[in-house]
This record gives structure tokens, C-alpha cells and sequence, in this order.
């Protein structure tokens, strides 16, 4: 049994640390949680834990940087590291890049970042996507304040205003579906109120009459996909080979019919029209969310198929197992 220390957020119920640690602790290893962004002073105070907890072990998870000192440090003091990176942007900073480099496992969500990152010259990056974990999203019942909440024939739930083009994209599907008078839900952090053009027309649109009015995550994540006959999706950067996010895995793991804008490659993770259900133009994505909310029959069909799918295949159990795998045969000794 080694001992694991697992760097990762969990000061926020949304955090990613409450997603990994459960599986980490199922993997039957002497886990330790460190929360970068609840400590005064990270660097100083992980080091502190090393140096208490004296971990066979180090994972650091969600994008929170350290220094490449810092790095190198944990690994004079016989500790194997491991960075499981979960940002996706279409390019590798050079931050990243430089603290890659001083792990003994690197991990990238995005399995179209892979090569970049090892012509970059973090020689032993690996594709491990993220998953679900489906222990946080149980709930006793539905109430009917949630049922006049959450019920839908159409939800989304992502950022809509930012300046980045790709969160542009998701305003004018769900603008799209709100002239079509489909009805239709988005949940996401709140609109700033700042003036700009793209953000004041957000406000000032029928897409903000839409908005669900709350971020949801766990329990009412779950009930946002129960109560809704439709799951609407588009990842961030789409362009980006196998860049899913674990909300993708965590809605279709939750039962959620999803109807997507296709990442690339995601058909080698998800049969098109058999577990999930893609489009490649908004005329096409009205045309199938009208067809889907005639046939419900179809429509639990597939819904049923990607959850059977993510459940055999795409929880944080079955992600740890395969780090495992990669770092037994790059010479960790799990047992040892």
C-alpha cells in the first residue's frame, strides 16, 4: 500500500478535488488531501505536508502551478510525482511546459495536447481524459420547488459571456433554440455587469431571460439533467482531439440524452446515435432536438446506452487504475 498525497482544490463543493479524492481512496492506498487554494502560502505549506506525511506519492491535480523548485524539491525527498493536468488551451504556455518537464508523470485531459506537450519537451506527457465520479450526485427526492426549477425540454449548463470566442459559440446555440421558442434553461455562473458589446447584449437578450438563475453542481447538477428531456453540449474548444470535460462524462454518466457539437474523436469514446447524439449546424441541432422531444422512446434509449457506457468505462475508478497502470511500468512501485 503506498502512501498518496493528492494536491487538488476542494475548498468549493464544485471543486475538482471532491471529484478524484473518492476514486483515489477507493484504489485502497493511504490517501492525504492538500488544498493549494485554501493555504496561505502553497509552496511552503505542500512541502510541510511532504515532509509530515512522508508520501510514497505526489498527484497534483487541476491546473494549480508550483514551481519547477518546488518539483524538484519533492523528488529529492524520494517522492514519485505525478501533474494530471486538466486545462485545455489550443496552446501549451510555457509555464506549463516548464513545470511539466521536472515530473515523473505528466497527464493531459486533452489527448489532442499530448504530442504538443511532448514536442514541447515534456517527453512523458500521457493522454488520461477526465471522468465521473459518481458518488456526488446523489440525492433523496425531488421536490416540487425543484421540479418548477429544473424542468425543461432543454438545458445547458457552461460559461455563455466571456470574450472567448468559444463561449460565444454556446450564446448563439441556445439564442438559436430561444427564437425557436424550444424551451430551454442554461445554468452557468451569473452574468458580470459590465458594459461591453458582447456582454450587454447578453443581458439585454432573451437568452438571459433563460438563464436558469444559479450554478449547479453536484446534487443539483443532477436533478438539472433528470428534469430536462434534453442535455445540450459544446465543449470549449471543440477543434481539440478527445478534449472533453468531466462535465460531459457526468452529464451522459447521469442519464442525460446528449445532443453535442462534436469534439473531435469523440465518436472512439461515444457511438454517435447509439449512446449520444451529435450536429455540426444549428439548423440541424433544432431539427434533432424537435425530432428527440417526439420520440421519447429513442430518446431514453440512447440516454440509457451513454450512461451504461460511462459507467463501464468513464469513472475517476477507472482513470486512476490506468494512471497506475503508466506509472507501474515507468518504475512506481504502488506495493512497493
Amino acid at each position: 500500500m503506498a502512501r498518496i498525497l493528492l494536491s487538488a482544490a476542494a475548498n468549493r463543493p464544485w471543486s475538482p478535488g471532491h471529484a478524484v479524492r473518492p476514486a483515489l481512496a477507493r484504489t485502497g492506498h493511504a490517501v492525504e488531501g492538500f488544498d493549494p487554494r485554501s493555504a496561505g502560502n502553497p509552496t511552503a505549506e505542500l512541502l510541510a505536508a511532504v515532509d509530515t506525511f512522508k508520501p510514497d506519492l505526489l498527484i497534483v491535480y487541476d491546473g494549480v502551478q508550483y514551481t519547477p523548485e518546488l518539483v524538484r524539491q519533492v523528488r529529492a525527498r524520494s517522492v514519485y510525482t505525478v501533474y494530471w493536468y486538466n486545462e485545455v488551451t489550443p496552446t501549451p504556455n510555457i509555464e506549463t511546459i516548464e513545470l511539466g518537464r521536472e515530473y515523473d508523470a505528466f497527464f493531459t485531459m486533452a489527448q489532442g495536447l499530448a504530442d504538443r506537450f511532448r514536442a514541447a519537451g515534456i517527453e512523458n506527457a500521457e493522454w488520461l481524459p477526465e471522468a465521473m465520479e459518481p458518488s456526488l450526485y446523489a440525492y433523496e427526492n425531488v421536490t416540487d420547488a425543484d421540479r418548477k426549477l429544473f424542468t425543461c425540454d432543454v438545458t445547458l449548463v457552461g460559461r455563455l459571456e466571456s470574450d472567448n470566442p468559444a463561449y460565444m459559440e454556446r450564446w448563439k446555440l441556445v439564442k438559436r433554440i430561444v427564437d425557436e421558442t424550444i424551451d430551454i434553461k442554461w445554468w452557468g455562473p451569473r452574468i458580470r455587469r459590465k458594459v461591453g458589446t458582447f456582454v450587454l447584449g447578453l443581458l439585454l437578450s432573451k437568452v438571459s431571460r433563460a438563464y436558469g438563475g444559479r450554478f449547479v453542481w453536484n446534487e443539483t447538477y443532477a436533478k438539472a439533467v433528470y428534469l430536462s428531456r434534453i442535455f445540450l453540449a459544446r465543449e470549449a474548444f471543440p477543434h481539440i482531439r478527445l478534449s472533453m470535460s468531466a462535465r460531459a462524462f457526468t452529464a451522459i454518466g447521469l442519464g442525460a440524452f446528449y445532443l453535442t457539437f462534436p469534439t473531435r474523436g469523440i465518436e472512439e469514446m461515444f457511438e454517435p446515435d447509439k449512446e449520444i447524439v451529435t450536429f455540426l449546424t444549428a439548423d440541424e441541432m433544432v431539427e434533432k432536438i424537435r425530432y428527440y422531444l417526439e420520440h421519447d422512446g429513442e430518446r431514453a434509449e440512447i440516454a440509457a446506452a451513454g450512461r451504461k457506457k460511462v459507467l463501464a468505462e468513464h469513472t475517476y475508478d477507472h482513470r486512476f487504475r490506468r494512471m497506475f497502470e503508466i506509472i507501474g511500468e515507468r518504475g512506481f512501485e504502488a506495493d512497493g
